[in-house]
């Protein structure tokens, strides 16, 4: 059942919807799904070097151990000039973190740590300039990895690719793709080449999953459904042996543990691979800062 669990600073607020999993004491597996709301985001910051946090009222739930995870911060490029800054004010045992001042990416990683420490680090993520551009800088927020939720990013589009062990049918794997992951809405994986075939079935870890292909509409004629691509005509180049054979009107596309596709029922069962574009149009997954003399800052709205 999802527990919609309140993450605030002051009047800005983050919905967290977690579900979870439990197997057994010792494998449980969870999901956890970030909504930013967009009333209050944007926060003021001088220009005079001082350090302005970004998250502090961030709250990840719930409590794992242990944890390892990168997650990456990133002045959007359309946004960034010279000289803006990121880093993380608190320190924890595990977690380390370096800062790139040509893509303006602050990396976080954490090494077997606890949730909470998580935590910590991120809501001490901090945004520093001494650039007189009062350009309003977005300033994005994304995983690239969580030991918890079977994630990985493929580094040739920068997409995060997420696997869901628990078995469902099409239907069902579509709309859970679509659940924000982290402020990212997501879709079924769509597949553009070879390369992105093999990085899938390695992701997929030898699970047959749910891609995003049907031909639910044209008999014979398979489209991608969701994603960027959703509407564009599918390669055949990936197709099983035999395959696509609509043996008892399949309609929908699953990649097996070959690296094959094959057409399978709408009501089949199956694993799913989830895909997300973490800069995507539409995205919820940051907050945005305008730089302002230190005689002219004002409180943002809502702080």
């Amino acid at each position: 059942m999802a527990k919609p669990i309140w993450i605030f600073n002051t009047k800005t607020f983050f919905i967290l919807s977690v579900f979870v999993f439990a197997f057994s004491c010792s494998k449980m597996v969870f999901s956890q799904t970030l909504t930013i709301n967009n009333q209050a985001t944007a926060r003021d910051t001088t220009v005079d070097g001082s350090w302005t946090t970004l998250w502090p009222g961030l709250v990840i739930l719930p409590q794992v151990n242990p944890v390892t995870a990168v997650f990456n911060v990133e002045v959007d490029s359309s946004t960034a000039r010279n000289p803006d800054k990121l880093t993380c004010l608190a320190t924890v045992t595990g977690a380390s973190f370096s800062f790139d001042n040509t893509t303006k990416i602050l990396q976080i990683t954490f090494t077997s740590v606890t949730t909470s420490n998580v935590q910590t680090m991120l809501r001490s993520v901090a945004f520093q300039t001494k650039s007189t551009n009062t350009l309003q800088r977005k300033i994005w927020i994304y995983p690239v990895t969580i030991s918890a939720e079977s994630t990985s990013t493929y580094s040739t589009n920068g997409h995060i690719y997420r696997l869901v062990t628990t078995s469902v049918d099409f239907a069902n794997a579509q709309s859970n793709a679509t659940a924000l992951f982290y402020g990212i809405p997501g879709y079924l994986t769509t597949i553009a080449d070879n390369s992105e075939n093999t990085f899938a079935t390695t992701a997929a870890n030898g699970n047959t999953v749910w891609l995003a292909g049907s031909d639910s509409v044209s008999e014979g004629t398979w489209r991608w459904i969701q994603g960027p691509e959703s509407g564009n005509l599918i390669s055949p180049t990936f197709w099983d042996s035999g395959q696509p054979d609509n043996s008892g009107n399949e309609d929908a596309l699953t990649l097996r543990t070959n690296g094959k596709w094959n057409d399978v029922p709408i009501s089949f069962s199956t694993a799913s691979l989830f895909e997300y574009s973490p800069k995507a149009v539409g995205n919820v997954n940051f907050v945005t800062v305008t730089p302002k003399p230190p005689n002219a800052l004002q409180p943002a709205a809502g702080f």
